[in-house]
């Protein structure tokens, strides 16, 4: 096996071991306040709907970036102290290139998440030959769908840009067929009772659009979280605990609104002025409901989620800079492995070279300068006149 040429000092180990250990503790302070800042807001997704989406919350992704963030600290300590020690940057490699996979695992799932088109992901939108122009309501994001509809026959899309205010908000949208927000729906109020009034293709009655206006703020205002099913309803809400953890399950209330909106001869109630063509799929009773919660999960929407969409960005950055860094240090940890080695004499780290030789080759130089005395015996009853011989 030979050598890449390059020459390895101890110096040069120390030095990769500081920055190693730098980015790494400041990693791993970053994810450790993140995950006990937020730790009730993580690893929600545990509550899901009926047909949940396959999703690794963040209950695991950020402790295993943490453990990443840990192995560039240690590798760095390692380096560090070791840095006399030949098997150091080996080490350090082996480390690095563990942290390397934990940061670029969790670095590619977000991504994937944040920015896929696949079920259970925040671009999704349904497949065209199954769910057509009005998508998927079971799993796909209901934000990602309303952008991509048209309100007109231009072709121009739906266009999310301002929450507040409430009835005004881009946010607060029809869920079913052909989507269209609230204020369209208000503004177009000012038509005939008899004839409706188009609103992104769909006929409204202007009579009834104080009772469409309640629903839609109540339940499908995609700014507020309990829409997406963010928590089930376990109790009636009515102890002295307060309603923290009673956020009614919004999804709950979708067959309700179906029923409401069919004409009363098709057995609805006709409150809207709407008729809803493509309703949720599944029997009278048992519909099923969307799986979206991990839309609100992963601020799949910048307006609507604006705070979840932030700190899941932060994170997804936060991993991507991990996984850059340790990718950085893995490189440079193997090629000072593989390198040529100098000034290493194998000596004791906390004691100087000048200061310290061989303890064989120093006690040979002491026996070159021993000198022989004669020493006459003191006793003086020996018969003979035999003399000690001391050496000095």
């Amino acid at each position: 096996m030979y050598n890449i040429m390059v020459k390895v000092t101890p110096g040069s180990v120390s030095k990769l071991g500081t920055a190693a250990g730098g980015i790494g503790i400041v990693l791993l302070t970053f994810h450790v306040v993140t995950y006990t800042q937020y730790v009730d807001d993580i690893g929600i997704l545990e509550k899901k709907g009926d047909d949940a989406t396959a999703d690794v919350p963040l209950g695991l992704l950020l402790p295993i970036e943490a453990l990443g963030s840990l192995l560039l600290f240690v590798a760095g300590m390692g380096g560090g102290l070791g840095a006399r020690n030949k098997v150091a940057p080996g080490i350090m490699f082996f480390l690095c290139t563990l942290a390397t996979i934990f940061f670029a695992g969790t670095a590619i799932y977000r991504t994937s998440s944040l920015w896929g088109e696949g079920e259970g992901q925040c671009k999704y939108t349904g497949n065209p030959d199954i769910h057509g122009q009005v998508g998927d309501y079971i799993r796909a994001c209901p934000a990602t769908r309303h952008e991509a509809q048209s309100p007109s026959p231009l072709g121009h899309h739906w266009n999310i840009t301002q929450k507040e205010p409430i009835l005004a908000s881009d946010c607060v949208f029809w869920f079913w067929d052909n989507t269209f927000t609230l204020e369209s729906a208000i503004l177009s109020s000012g038509g005939n009772s008899n004839g409706g009034q188009q609103v992104a293709g769909v006929t409204l009655d202007p009579a009834k659009i104080a009772t469409l206006k309640n629903e839609m703020l109540q339940n499908m205002d995609w700014a507020d979280k309990h829409n997406y099913g963010f928590f089930p309803v376990e109790s009636d809400c009515s102890n002295d605990l307060g309603a923290t953890d009673c956020i009614p399950d919004g999804r709950t209330v979708f067959e309700t609104i179906e029923v409401n909106a069919r004409s009363t001869n098709d057995g609805g109630a006709d409150k809207y002025g709407i008729t809803i063509v493509n309703e949720l799929p599944g029997p009278a009773g048992n519909k099923q409901l969307p799986d979206i919660t991990f839309c609100y999960y992963w601020g799949c929407n910048a307006i609507c989620n604006e705070y979840r969409y932030r700190i899941n960005r932060l994170l997804h950055y936060a991993s991507g800079a991990g996984a850059f860094f340790a990718l950085i240090f893995t490189a440079v940890a193997g090629v000072f492995a593989a390198g040529t080695k100098s000034d290493y004499d194998g000596r004791d780290l906390l004691k100087s070279a000048a200061n310290k030789g061989d303890l064989e080759a120093q006690s040979t130089e002491r026996n070159k300068k021993w000198k022989p005395m004669n020493v006459d015996s003191s006793i003086s009853r020996r018969k003979d006149s035999k003399r000690r011989v001391l050496r000095f």
